[in-house]
């Protein structure tokens, strides 16, 4: 696809920042404050502060526990390898907000329940997945219907929602309602969009909003919501 962009889950990032750091001259009393530092650079929100934080780590803790992440995870490909899980870059990816594999080994592992053993057929290992997934949509039926009586009132009184209650997971709500809440803000038409609920969760920002107008489910529908 051309649209798509690479991105490394930032767990597995972190494991093997962890475990080159677990070999290194710092002491230990100080790993856990190093890791910290490390997942505090990882959400700077501009090249500035990312600077900032490295700059401040690299007078904290010795050069053999900073050459690996340096070397490895930021620096490398001329810079090209920090794009693909620092929050600042990937927040513009459209993400769903998924910064690590777990989605995806949840998908894996349903898909391998289905598989009833290596010599099963396709047809009987599809019957066993179509299955488990009419279970799985009456218990996210279920869920949803639980849902709406934890939503806040905040989104119930919210015009622009009305539409979308238990038809859009809560998370969506809640992305929605804070871009609502922007438009109070106000913003300049003649500046270009910058806000990430579009390109990252396909959800419309505070400039596709029409105050005191119900947004649409069928946009969000095709967007995969």
């Amino acid at each position: 696809m051309p649209s798509s962009r690479v991105q490394i889950c930032r767990w597995h990032i972190w494991r093997n920042i962890a475990k080159k750091v677990e070999k290194s001259s710092l002491p230990k009393n100080q790993q856990s404050e190093f890791m910290d530092d490390v997942k505090n650079m990882t959400f700077s929100k501009t090249e500035d502060d990312l600077r900032a934080v490295i700059d401040n780590m690299s007078l904290k803790y010795p050069a053999d526990c900073m050459s690996y992440l340096k070397d490895q995870w930021l620096d490398s490909l001329d810079g090209v390898m920090k794009k693909c899980w620092l929050e600042q870059h990937i927040k513009h990816n459209t993400n769903f907000g998924f910064s690590t594999t777990s989605p995806v080994e949840a998908s894996h592992h349903s898909l391998k329940a289905g598989i009833l053993c290596a010599s099963a057929t396709l047809h009987a290992s599809a019957l066993r997945l179509l299955e488990h997934d009419l279970w799985s949509q009456q218990l996210k039926d279920i869920s949803k219907s639980r849902e709406n009586f934890r939503l806040p009132l905040s989104i119930h009184r919210k015009i622009e929602l009305t539409n979308l209650i238990t038809r859009v997971s809560v998370g969506a709500l809640r992305i929605i309602e804070k871009e609502i809440s922007k438009m109070a803000d106000g913003y300049d038409l003649e500046t270009p969009c910058k806000c990430t609920a579009k390109p990252r969760f396909l959800l419309p920002c505070r400039h596709d909003i029409i105050p005191g107008r119900p947004i649409l489910l069928a946009p969000l529908t095709l967007a995969g919501v």
